[in-house]
């Protein structure tokens, strides 16, 4: 058997090649071997042949863009004329441009001439400002009351407002009298006392609440000279006196913050103449 590798001749029971040593398989073709074929050898070089030469192809020269303006004569420097002492020639003049090659003149635009001011228009007459109309008192704010009504003082107010509370109070001892009488006593403790003043509280809030929706206004404020107007100073009607009382709840909330905002005010309201729009002012007396 051949080696299908080397080519070399091998016995049946070899099993590899003796030569190169690789595995003979039994059964396959040896390949084709072809015989080599020389390859052509080359001609003997012959002489040098030059190359032929580069076919130029003419190129029409493009012409001068101001062939025209183009000086006539040597374009050459002649450094002879600029040596000291020596006379220079004149210089050739150039010809002038053709009209077609001339840049068109652009004339400026011409102005109007200015028109004399007319006689009919006339001049803007604007009116002197007004002065300040005069006040009694001069603040930095804007005033919130319009009528010239004044507030009551602080004074006034307070004693209208002590007066209520000396009728509730005086309502509120008679009927816990009363009960205890009937009932034997009353009763002491730190759970009864709470109970007594938001008694106490829930009897002057009806008070005040018959007051403004029947009364119109509170026997305090009414015993101490006052009555209540709001801001354009008319009587207010009976659902911005329940508002004033609304208000005047809020008030009293943040430990009587409300109330004495009437000292720092420059107008001496409290938050609820704010909220409310209304206001207590000195009762005006009527001839008798």
């Amino acid at each position: 058997m051949n080696c299908r590798y080397c080519g070399a001749s091998n016995t049946e029971d070899e099993h590899r090649c003796r030569r190169c040593g690789r595995r003979i398989v039994p059964g396959v073709p040896e390949p084709q071997r072809f015989a080599a074929v020389p390859a052509p050898r080359p001609a003997p070089p012959g002489p040098l042949q030059a190359p032929p030469p580069p076919v130029r192809r003419a190129v029409p020269h493009q012409q001068a863009l101001f062939a025209d303006a183009a000086p006539a004569g040597p374009r050459v420097i002649p450094f002879d004329s600029h040596a000291p002492g020596a006379r220079q020639a004149p210089r050739p003049a150039n010809p002038p441009l053709p009209a077609a090659a001339r840049a068109p003149r652009t004339e400026a635009p011409k102005r109007p001439p200015a028109r004399p001011p007319s006689q009919a228009q006339r001049s803007l007459e604007f009116l002197p400002p007004a002065p300040p109309a005069p006040s009694a008192r001069r603040t930095s704010v804007e005033s919130s009351i319009y009528c010239d009504a004044r507030v009551a003082p602080l004074g006034q107010r307070i004693s209208a407002a002590a007066l209520d509370v000396f009728v509730v109070l005086a309502g509120f001892v008679l009927m816990l009298s009363v009960f205890a009488y009937h009932t034997g006593g009353l009763v002491a403790g730190r759970a009864a006392y709470i109970i007594y003043g938001l008694a106490f509280a829930l009897l002057l809030l009806f008070y005040k609440y018959a007051s403004f929706r029947w009364a119109g206004i509170s026997p305090g404020t009414r015993w101490a000279g006052l009555q209540l107007l709001d801001f354009d100073g008319r009587p207010p009607a009976r659902r911005d006196r329940l508002n004033r009382l609304a208000a005047g709840c809020l008030s009293l909330l943040p430990a009587g913050a409300g109330l004495l905002w009437a000292i720092v005010d420059e107008e001496r309201l409290t938050w609820h103449d704010h909220m409310s729009k209304t206001f207590v002012t000195p009762a005006v007396r009527r001839p008798s």
